[in-house]
């Protein structure tokens, strides 16, 4: 019944968590779970291209996940899980699929950012298979401002993922300040 369920919500839009808590009566603490069914089937049943786009801690709260349908238009921004308690989101991953008439993309999103305890292996094991990464930062994330380097450090987790095409997001906080801006590119770059 489960892979019945995964192609329903698949064909309708709707994301299917990779990874996520559920409640340890034990220990009375939430689980880190994943859902190895779902990776398996991406990476060894499809030809789709896969996409991550992840973002620093800085940018939690910013709005990651509801940009999606600004950049891939076959998302609606109903289908998106962005809301819900934070505890139970942090570090968790969801799968959206390209709709049925563009096969093209399968979009992993990161909701949180990266933690060592939990997610990290993953993340840089979906790096591997990735054919571009989106990258979210804030003005604090960048090098001058910041010894530990958001960029770097997703860039650096191998000479592969070094080379997959990276698209990247800065919040700038003082958006509509042009001189601002200019710096933070002018930063960036540097």
């Amino acid at each position: 019944y489960l892979n019945y369920l995964g192609n329903f919500i698949r064909k309708n839009d709707l994301p299917i968590p990779l990874s996520y808590y559920i409640w340890n009566e034990k220990h009375q603490a939430p689980l880190y779970k994943i859902n190895f069914n779902c990776l398996t089937e991406i990476l060894c049943l499809t030809d789709d291209r896969l996409i991550i786009q992840l973002g620093s801690k800085n940018c939690i709260g910013l709005g990651k996940t509801s940009l999606l349908p600004y950049i891939f238009n076959d998302k609606r921004k109903e289908s998106l899980s962005n809301d819900g308690n934070m505890k139970f989101r942090s570090s968790c991953i969801d799968v959206l699929f390209s709709n049925s008439q563009n096969k093209s993309y399968v979009i992993f999103d990161v909701h949180g950012t990266i933690n060592n305890e939990y997610n990290s292996d993953l993340i840089r094991s979906i790096q591997l298979y990735a054919s571009c990464q989106i990258i979210y930062v804030a003005e604090d994330d960048l090098p001058l401002t910041n010894n530990d380097d958001f960029v770097r450090l997703i860039m650096n987790y191998s000479l592969e993922t070094s080379k997959i095409p990276t698209i990247i997001v800065i919040f700038d906080q003082n958006y509509d300040n042009e001189s601002s801006s200019s710096k933070l590119i002018n930063q960036f770059q540097n």
